[in-house]
């Protein structure tokens, strides 16, 4: 009889995990992209462009012939100041994978937003900003933290001292700018999962009639335990990978824990047998994981404004 009961329960959790996994829709271009948002801080009076300055230019054209006719030539040629010292302008100049951008930006309160991003958007960079009277001004290099991230260009400070990049740090004129910490990024993600988490299955452990009195040490602990695997895994790869590959790391590290979280509840939970407890394990399980699975993209897109 226990040999069917673990059948069927095993049967009833692959039907489960491959009806969650077809939920996610499919697409060739599905999914949030690499991106990076330049906030420009006491930007130029005059007219100005900005780009990425990356290590390697690339054949594919980002430019339209239609949309580099319109630019002004001059500060176009601006941007290639650095060729000879091997930077090369990406999205004017080209990149190996397309990638789009904007070149002027729009306005934000303080100064001017410039978003770039899709699958050519370089790891690391440096920024570039030329305006229409020949200046020139160049960052220090970049590092991409994050699948989307942000940083913050005081234009003032850095026409003063000829190189200025500020990431997430308070721009100059008490322009107030918010850090990005990624530990504390990764606190904030284990929050977001931990905590519906403890409400979900401590709302179940009620319902199979498990006393909190008695078992609250243990359904802590393990939840816990199991809260931290999920944050270096899948919180990890949400936030340096993006949702797509998020939810294909979910599916298996959701069923690591499972197992872990069943075998502990069936040694440990008090108050009942040890089959209810097992039981329970495998449906407290499910039914997180399947409101984590349907919440993924709000999660993610919560995190993306935590960054920005």
């Amino acid at each position: 009889m226990k040999t069917v009961r673990r059948k069927t329960f095993i049967e009833i959790i692959f039907l489960l995990s491959l009806a969650l996994l077809f939920a996610l829709p499919v697409s060739a271009d599905m999914g949030p992209k690499p991106q990076l948002t330049v906030h420009v801080i006491n930007p130029p009076e005059e007219p100005y462009y900005l780009d990425l300055l990356i290590r390697e230019s690339g054949g594919y054209s980002n430019l339209s012939e239609e949309k580099q006719t319109s630019l002004n030539p001059e500060m176009l040629a601006l941007l290639d100041t650095y060729q000879d010292k091997g930077w090369y302008p990406a999205y004017v100049g080209g990149t190996k994978i397309p990638m789009w951008g904007d070149l002027t930006g729009t306005p934000e309160e303080g100064g001017r937003m410039h978003v770039f991003g899709y699958y050519g958007l370089p790891t690391s960079c440096r920024i570039i900003l030329v305006t229409q009277s020949g200046r020139v001004v160049v960052s220090q290099e970049v590092v991409r933290q994050a699948f989307q991230s942000s940083v913050f260009f005081d234009y003032q400070a850095a026409a003063n001292s000829g190189e200025a990049i500020l990431p997430f740090t308070e721009a100059s004129d008490g322009v107030p700018v918010r850090a990005t910490n990624l530990l504390l990024l990764y606190l904030v993600q284990f929050l977001s999962t931990c905590v519906p988490t403890l409400l979900l299955e401590g709302a179940v452990l009620l319902l199979f009639r498990f006393r909190l009195q008695e078992n609250w040490k243990v359904f802590l602990c393990t939840n816990l335990a199991t809260q931290v695997l999920l944050t270096l895994t899948f919180g990890i790869t949400l936030i340096q990978g993006g949702s797509i590959v998020a939810y294909m790391v979910q599916l298996p590290v959701e069923l690591v824990i499972l197992v872990v979280e069943v075998l502990v509840y069936g040694k440990r939970l008090k108050g009942h047998s040890a089959t209810r407890a097992w039981v329970y394990g495998v449906v407290a399980n499910l039914a997180s994981w399947a409101a984590g699975f349907f919440l993924l993209e709000s999660q993610y897109r919560f995190l993306t404004n935590y960054i920005a």
